[in-house]
């Protein structure tokens, strides 16, 4: 099943100094003052989900995908840059469609950043059942700026792509956290969350965790365990020995 977001993005094309989405391009070029871009990485593949967006029954909304020094030079090795590209695409691997909770790339800063952030949770039967979205698709040093996030169309596509969601959330078929951007993806207002949809608050947001011990790791792993006694095909988490 083909997903409005993953329609929207089919039309990218890696190539060339600037990876920006073609409907985003003229939005970069227009800006009054475009030296002031220097923390917005489009030398790097934009990264705007990672997991099957087809299949997955939890979705994780975050910011924007960070940068590290090793970045650049991961993405100059073809097998690697051919996995970021496949995000895009959803040509998933079957055994990790989540890339960067395989341990086949646990030398990629991205690994480290995905255990530290969902701790005992990470693993095989999680990478299957999770997407992770991002608001803002390119690569940030800190938070990407105002004006972008309001006008690029990206972000647009992605914020109609999550409200549905929020619709699927209340009707119960999926668990929707909303760790950041949640006034950009205009569910900031915590009394719109339900059982299945959850909104973090200031505090939660700033580092935006997911392990066990945290209010969004704690829905993971009650979801996972009433699919699992549903017949589900989840296998159960034992959050006990997750913490």
């Amino acid at each position: 099943m083909t997903t409005s977001i993953q329609s929207f993005w089919s039309v990218f094309q890696d190539g060339g100094n600037e990876l920006l989405h073609p409907s985003d391009r003229a939005h970069f070029q227009q800006r009054a003052e475009p030296g002031a871009d220097g923390w917005v990485h489009t030398n790097l593949v934009p990264a705007p989900y990672q997991g099957s967006l087809g299949t997955a029954d939890i979705f994780v909304v975050l910011l924007s995908p960070g940068i590290d020094e090793q970045d650049a030079m991961a993405e100059a090795d073809p097998a690697f840059r051919a996995r970021r590209l496949a995000d895009i695409s959803q040509r998933l691997s079957p055994d990790y469609p989540l890339s960067f909770f395989d341990p086949a790339l646990a030398w990629h800063p991205g690994h480290a950043w995905m255990r530290r952030t969902f701790g005992g949770l990470m693993g095989r039967r999680l990478a299957h059942r999770l997407a992770v979205l991002e608001a803002f698709p390119y690569h940030t040093q800190g938070s990407p700026p105002t004006e972008l996030m309001r006008s690029l169309p990206s972000v647009t596509a992605m914020r109609n792509y999550v409200q549905a969601l929020a619709l699927r959330a209340r009707h119960g078929e999926i668990l929707l956290i909303i760790a950041r951007a949640a006034a950009h993806m205009g569910l900031q207002r915590i009394e719109a969350a339900a059982d299945n949809l959850i909104v973090y608050e200031r505090g939660e947001a700033r580092g935006a965790y997911l392990t066990p011990a945290t209010r969004g790791g704690k829905a993971i792993a009650a979801w996972m365990n009433d699919r699992a006694a549903a017949g589900c095909g989840v296998g159960s988490v034992d959050l006990a020995a997750s913490a």
